[in-house]
């Protein structure tokens, strides 16, 4: 196993372009309403994880103007005068090669705004590479072994999560960058890579291609691999069980660079697609017109195109992540779109937890601590093979890794927190670093600590594991993670006899680990369908999320988690096996009723609560083996209630709206 040295440096190209960004007045004479073609064809252009994350940010305001394709009279006439690269519909503008003979007319154009010249300045890097030892460092931590990427991975408090099973299921990722490779990023499930593509090429290929830079495709695939890649006992990525769609948007060997509008339709095209996590490792310095640097002043976080994008995106419900930069240890080196009012920017950080030399440093002009949070940018382990029969890593510095760590860390916090607003990943992030009581402009808010992030979060269940017992059960098992104590949780067992979901109370052995035992008389099919509730005083937490899905397991079968040691999981046989229905409420004529159908007798406490939360009555009664009924006159007639039902058998919370 070689080691590869990998070090990212900083050039800047100046060139001209014949591309233009020619804006337009409007999205054409149609209003923008329910049942308009323009509507209808903003919609469509949606995915539907991409409306589902929108509505869980923005309600039925989820889609605007902004998301309307360019009237299509406009691009037809433009067509005219030369080539059309593509739109940027949150800009309403079209990026154009036009011919100097034809500017004059374009410029006439009743409908046209303005013209700008698309003339960008970016980071570009240089790949200088060097062969050094072999790495033979083994770590082990639960069913991992990370190798010496265990570092940057303990660094952020991952490896306490990927130990539970939590490894980024149900999140999408962007990524932004140069080009990609992901057989040599080797990342862990190939088959997770929903979509790609290019925009510098205009094609669905972001790997090397022929007349491409040879080296174009490297830092794209390093980057990734930090987060998705997978070598046993030397490399093991922050969230790799991730859906991903990659997207190029830097041509490093370009005479005309236009990688920011590049950017820009990526940005849109994997917010179309729905992603709810983007990584950009890329940054810019110089205008988008003219051959100044930005000012000061413009890295207010909403003046530079890059960053309005960002921030677009984020209001959409994404969170966006990017490198703070490489430029050294002076005050203001930030880069866009790391200046951006809505995105994370990431520092980089040694070993030891010290600023990285290099990394950018803040202010920016615009008030707030930029950048925002740290992670490791020094000494980053990712993989750097040409063959992936033949596995190798190599160690690199810059921010260009910061960042995806950071970007894999939000992935595990939305795939078990999918309510989070990008506001709120943000603020809990802030919350668990290093540096919160004392943010500064080297190391933001510090290094987040992920386990704690968690903590603040709420209730996080990780993906169970079930196995067979000796005497023919079938365990399920999970880790649940909470701060404050835990009142329950509860499997909900479809019954295959009565239609309806049991719900029965887990044990646990310790504060975090959870299991019961399922019986065959569950099983249809050979097949379990279940649920797992959680809840405290201050949260409820379902797996799957959706009150709509399940989960499954199969009989005489065994899945084990990611992550999880086997050896931890309980096999011992429990003597006897509670079983109970789940009680039937509903009220009628102001009088709350309560039906279980138990095979125990016991006695339950009932809460009622007002929409506020407020407690309204609080009554016990005593069931018994068999039907039990119980009915309880309300003091407090409202339309919607909430019912809270606990004993030993079951504990469940309904709502419920009076009809009557």
């Amino acid at each position: 196993m070689k080691l590869i040295l990998l070090t990212f440096i900083f050039s800047l190209f100046i060139s001209s372009s014949k591309y233009y960004r020619v804006y337009l007045k409007d999205k054409g004479p149609e209003n923008f309403q329910i049942g308009t073609q323009i509507y209808q064809s903003a919609l469509e252009s949606l995915s539907q994880r991409s409306i589902t994350r929108r509505k869980a940010t923005l309600g039925n305001n989820f889609i605007s103007l902004e998301d309307a394709p360019i009237y299509p009279d406009y691009r037809n006439s433009l067509s005219n005068y030369g080539e059309i690269k593509y739109e940027i519909k949150w800009f309403n503008y079209l990026l154009m090669d036009i011919d100097s003979n034809n500017f004059k007319d374009v410029q006439k154009l009743e409908f046209i705004k303005t013209i700008d010249s698309a003339t960008s300045k970016s980071v570009i890097l240089d790949y200088p590479l060097k062969t050094n030892s072999s790495i033979s460092n083994l770590i082990s931590k639960g069913s991992y072994s990370y190798g010496s990427s265990l570092n940057q991975v303990e660094m952020l408090g991952a490896e306490k999560l990927h130990e539970m099973g939590f490894n980024g299921e149900n999140t999408i990722l962007g990524f932004l960058d140069s080009g990609f490779d992901p057989r040599l990023a080797l990342v862990r499930f190939p088959e997770k890579n929903i979509e790609n593509y290019d925009f510098v090429s205009m094609d669905d290929s972001v790997q090397y291609q022929e007349n491409d830079p040879i080296n174009g495709f490297h830092h794209g695939t390093t980057i990734m691999s930090t987060v998705l890649g997978f070598v046993d006992g030397e490399l093991l990525g922050i969230s790799t069980n991730s859906d991903y769609y990659l997207a190029r948007t830097e041509d490093v060997g370009s005479e005309t660079l236009i990688e920011a509008d590049n950017f820009i339709a990526g940005i849109e095209w994997l917010e179309s697609k729905g992603c709810n996590v983007i990584n950009s490792s890329l940054g810019y310095r110089y205008f988008d017109s003219g051959n100044q640097s930005y000012n000061f002043e413009d890295l207010d976080g909403n003046t530079t195109l890059v960053s309005q994008a960002v921030n677009k995106s984020v209001s959409r419900g994404i969170v966006h992540i990017t490198s703070a930069g490489n430029s050294g240890n002076r005050d203001s080196t930030i880069i866009a779109p790391a200046d951006a009012d809505s995105v994370l920017s990431v520092a980089g950080v040694d070993s030891e937890k010290n600023v990285w030399n290099l990394s950018s440093r803040g202010p920016r002009s615009g008030e707030g601590i930029f950048p925002n949070i740290s992670a490791k940018g020094t000494g980053v382990v990712f993989a750097a093979t040409s063959d992936p029969n033949n596995p190798q890593v190599g160690v690199g510095s810059g921010t260009s890794f910061s960042s995806p760590l950071i970007a894999g860390c939000v992935s595990l916090l939305r795939s078990a927190f999918p309510e989070l607003a990008p506001w709120q990943v943000r603020s809990i992030l802030f919350e668990s670093s290093s540096n919160y009581q004392s943010p500064n402009f080297e190391i933001g808010y510090g290094i987040p600590n992920m386990e704690r992030a968690f903590e603040l979060a709420g209730i996080a269940i990780a993906d169970p594991s079930y196995y067979t017992l000796k005497n023919n059960q079938t365990r399920i098992t999970t880790f649940i993670k909470y701060e404050s104590n835990l009142e329950s949780a509860i499997i909900g067992l479809y019954n295959p006899n009565t239609s309806s979901y049991d719900e029965l109370e887990m044990k646990s052995n310790d504060n975090n680990l959870f299991y019961f035992d399922v019986d065959d008389d569950y099983f249809f099919s050979d097949t379990l369908k279940y649920y797992i509730r959680a809840f405290n005083s201050n949260y409820v937490k379902r797996l799957p999320y959706s009150e709509t899905e399940t989960l499954m397991a199969l009989k005489n079968n065994e899945k084990i988690t990611c992550g999880v040691d086997p050896l931890i999981l309980p096999t011992n046989i429990e003597t006897s096996v509670a079983f109970s229905s789940k009680p039937n409420i509903y009220i009628k004529n102001n009088i709350l009723h309560i039906s279980s159908n138990t095979r125990n007798k016991g006695i339950a406490t009932i809460e009622i609560y007002d929409i506020n939360g407020k407690l309204l009555q609080d009554e016990f009664f005593n069931y018994y083996s068999g039907k039990s009924i119980i009915s309880i006159p309300l003091t407090n007639p409202r339309r919607l209630y909430f019912v809270k039902a606990k004993s030993k058998d079951f504990h469940i919370i309904e709502q419920i709206l009076v009809l009557d």
